[in-house]
């Protein structure tokens, strides 16, 4: 069974190449006088609810009007890896991301524009989406390669799509749902045909495919990751596997986190390559080559 190669892209190679963070997207958010210190007992997703005030569509407006949130690739190195990336040949790249670094890349860019962003945008769906990029993709072909990026958590040029409260996370697990129950047992019934069922968005590639999880660290806070493992389990269709790459886990500190995973059946790879004196640059380097070899066509 060939299924769809995707890429699970979190904000570990920004965070190696010191570019744009969690910690620097909460401070934009802040509204504060003084800096204020959050209890690490505190979620991730109830953290900007703080430190906004709980206004947080209004701190969305100014610092996505200014362009806080694009991204930018900090120099060549950055570039030749983000690039490497989009000559692998994944299906799709699902990014937790809001900031635009692999589409600059693809443009062999610091920072892309408005109008290249309007360029590469394409949608399954009938209407253009404000809110809750579920069918909303950036298109880049690549030395050849199609690639598929999807900003799931919401993208920098539009406020409104930016998933980063409690409450919105709340109403993008809803989503999820009405879009599973309307899809219903679709999956097998082109399997049991078959026939190669078409995705019609990158939630289609989540549970169908074998996905790769780079520089993301699956906080419990990311509740609509956990819950979309558990729905990938849990289908009767044929299906791939999460393998999970994270030189960090190793210790008992994450030992509840690993047994976790092991319930959904994700294969950890946190052997090889490994983190030596804290350079992260030359293990994503190692890891991206090491990937292609494995999922390259």
């Amino acid at each position: 069974m060939n299924y769809p190669k995707v890429l699970l892209l979190g904000n570990g190679i920004n965070r190696a190449y010191e570019s744009d963070s969690w910690e620097e997207m909460l401070k934009t958010i802040s509204c504060h006088d003084k800096k204020v210190e959050i209890d690490r007992d505190i979620p991730m997703t109830l953290q900007p609810i703080i430190l906004s005030k709980n206004n947080v569509n209004e701190m969305l407006k100014s610092i996505v009007k200014e362009k806080k949130l694009y991204g930018t690739v900090r120099n060549l190195e950055m570039m030749n890896l983000l690039q490497s990336i989009l000559e692998i040949g994944f299906d799709d790249i699902i990014t937790t991301n809001y900031s635009y670094e692999l589409e600059s890349a693809a443009f062999g860019v610091s920072q892309i524009s408005d109008y290249q962003l309007e360029k590469i945008r394409r949608t399954y769906s009938n209407r253009a989406e404000s809110k809750y990029l579920i069918y909303t993709y950036n298109e880049i072909i690549y030395k050849g390669h199609k690639n598929r990026i999807w900003h799931i958590h919401g993208a920098a040029k539009n406020y409104s799509s930016i998933v980063i409260g409690h409450y919105y996370y709340g109403n993008l697990l809803t989503n999820y749902k009405n879009y599973y129950d309307h899809v219903g047992i679709s999956f097998l019934k082109a399997e049991e045909a078959g026939k190669e069922y078409k995705s019609k968005s990158w939630l289609d590639s989540f549970v169908l495919g074998d996905i790769y999880s780079v520089g993301f660290g699956f906080d419990f806070s990311e509740i609509d990751l956990w819950w979309l493992l558990d729905r990938k389990k849990r289908e009767k269709a044929s299906h791939g596997i999460l393998h999970h790459y994270a030189p960090y886990w190793e210790g008992e500190k994450n030992k509840s986190k690993y047994e976790l995973m092991k319930c959904y059946d994700i294969s950890i790879h946190n052997k090889n390559p490994k983190v030596k004196d804290g350079n992260y640059v030359d293990y994503y380097k190692s890891l991206i080559g090491q990937m292609n070899k494995e999922v390259g066509t």
